[in-house]
């Protein structure tokens, strides 16, 4: 079975996109090696600099998390607290007070008032893995209580899972064929209105396209009209 990858989530933890190493002068960032996509990450487009571009575009920010796991690497729930502290250290970092330690940090960097960012996903594509719904459940519960407004995104519908968690959105990733997606406009229609919302964030033709061409064009336009 082919393991999904990601550049938040690295081939190993040590590749994984950790934020707090994107921050600061750029010459003293050290980079990590992206090993999912065969290139290293001098990491000067940073955290800080995507919530300005984010913010330059008049564009809402949807920060992802790596919640300790990594493609071949996984932190067990029990000690994925410094993982969570992580987290909450970002979202200070993003909309922390000027005075607050890593609202300071932001500061000096030239951006003094809060990015007010909400959006926040707890892993990517990480479903099926051992320890993701226990991760998810301490990632949950910790950013709630301090940033209760926060809406965080699922990788599944964890709601209507075995085991079950509280879910705010869920993330949808389809890659597929153009004849899907036509076939597949009316894909949420059916969808219960009483489940969590869903984010389809990802989707693209990948089969039978070459590089591109105008039938994945339209095949993916079709997918479209069906999410509006």
């Amino acid at each position: 079975t082919a393991l999904p990858i990601s550049y938040i989530d690295g081939i190993t933890l040590d590749g994984a996109f950790l934020w707090k190493k994107t921050i600061g002068p750029i010459w003293q960032r050290p980079g990590h090696d992206n090993g999912p996509w065969h290139y290293w990450s001098d990491d000067g487009l940073g955290f800080y600099e995507y919530l300005v571009l984010c913010e330059v575009l008049d564009a809402e920010p949807v920060w992802v998390i790596n919640n300790g796991l990594s493609v071949t690497q996984e932190v067990p729930t029990a000690d994925i607290q410094p993982w969570v502290q992580d987290a909450l250290d970002s979202i200070e970092f993003a909309n922390g007070l000027s005075t607050s330690y890593w609202g300071s940090i932001r500061a000096d960097m030239g951006h003094e008032a809060p990015f007010n960012m909400t959006y926040m996903a707890i892993g990517n594509e990480n479903c099926g893995h051992k320890n993701y719904v226990g991760n998810y459940i301490a990632f949950y519960e910790a950013i709630k209580e301090k940033y209760s407004y926060m809406n965080l995104i699922a990788n599944c519908d964890l709601s209507h899972s075995t085991p079950s968690a509280m879910t705010d959105i869920w993330d949808y990733h389809i890659y597929t064929t153009e004849d899907d997606f036509i076939n597949s406009i009316y894909h949420w229609d059916t969808y219960n209105r009483s489940f969590p919302k869903v984010f389809n964030s990802e989707y693209a033709v990948n089969q039978n396209a070459g590089l591109g061409n105008l039938i994945a064009a339209v095949g993916e336009a079709a997918w479209m009209t069906g999410n509006s």
